[in-house]
Order: C-alpha cells, then structure tokens, then sequence
C-alpha cells in the first residue's frame, strides 16, 4: 500500500517539475505518464465523486440488495473506464479545425477575405514537443492564412527549458504574410 502513495506521488509531483526545474526534452515520456496519472485522478474526482455522494443519498431512502449494489458498482467502474479511454482518445487525437466568418458593421470592406488563424493552448512542455509542433506546421501552412493569431497558454514551463520548441512555434509565421501576434495566457 506504501508503495501505491509513493509512485502516485512521484506521478503526480513530477508532471510539475518537469520543463520548470529540470530539462523537458529527455523527461517527455514521465510528462506523458505523469499527465494521464492526473488526468485519471481528475476523472475519479469529478465523475466517481458525484456518484457517490448520490449513492449516499439515494441510501437514506432505500438500500438496494447486495447483488444490485455490487452490479452498480461494477456498471460504475466499466463506465469511469470508458470515459478515461474517451478522453484519451480525444487528447490523442488532432486538434479540432473550425471557421468563422466574421460579419459586423464596425469592420471595414478592406478586412474583407482576411483569413486568421487562432491558436490557443498548445501548452509546450512535458506533454507537447517537436513532433506536435511540426503537426501544427503542415496544418497551418495548408489553411494560408494571412494573419496568425496566438490566444495564449503557449508553454507549460520555464523558457530556458522550451527554448527550441518555442523558436520552432514561433517559425509558423512564415506562413502568414502579416505575421504571427502572440497574447500571453495565465500559464505564461
């Protein structure tokens, strides 16, 4: 049982330490570990959480038989599971590409055609590195915007540890005639 709360904890404790206090780049896959560590601990709080509480509930009003009580819990853990490999696989995936077209009174017929595009949350650091970097490279390039537009949460870390990552992001300007334009989030 010790054993469990040590490795949770160094689970837990690393996805911070990594790309803040030691190098990125060699630690990625501890970021990998650690971030799908915490992300199931978030699940449990917020999906298992609930429906205990609900269960207590519910049991000052009835108490099922042992053998609903014990299908329910087994139907709650495969659901609780289910939804973890959803949202892994929605992590996994590519992020998604919408467009908007912008139409007001207040913006003027020479904006007309202009193409932005708006990123936002990237989050460079102990997940994210040069692979998804250059994945957002050939999916930008292929959109020719004119304007590239940084919504904030670029990094997840200390700059003297991102440094060649964030030069790297910082290159998808080239794709834009009038540049990139960066807004800084809360994790900057």
């Amino acid at each position: 049982e010790g054993w469990f709360w040590g490795v949770s904890t160094v689970l837990t404790t690393s996805y911070f330490v990594i790309g803040k206090l030691v190098p990125t780049r060699p630690l990625r896959w501890l970021g990998w570990l650690s971030g799908l560590w915490m992300g199931y601990l978030a699940l449990c709080l917020f999906l298992l959480g609930p429906l205990h509480l609900a269960e207590q509930v519910v049991g000052l009003f009835w108490t099922p038989g042992e053998w609903l009580g014990n299908v329910t819990a087994r139907l709650t853990l495969v659901g609780f599971h289910l939804a973890f490999v959803f949202a892994l696989a929605s992590v996994l995936a590519p992020p998604k590409l919408g467009e908007v077209e912008v139409v007001s009174p207040r913006i003027g017929p020479e904006l007309d055609g202009l193409r932005i595009v708006q990123l936002s949350d990237v989050h460079i650091g102990p997940t994210i590195g040069p692979r998804f970097i250059e994945h957002l490279h050939r999916r930008v390039a292929a959109l020719d915007p004119d304007l590239i537009v940084m919504t904030g949460d670029l990094v997840d870390g200390e700059p003297r540890f991102l440094t060649e990552d964030v030069t790297r992001f910082l290159a998808l300007k080239q794709y834009a005639t009038h540049g990139l334009v960066f807004i800084t989030g809360n994790h900057e």
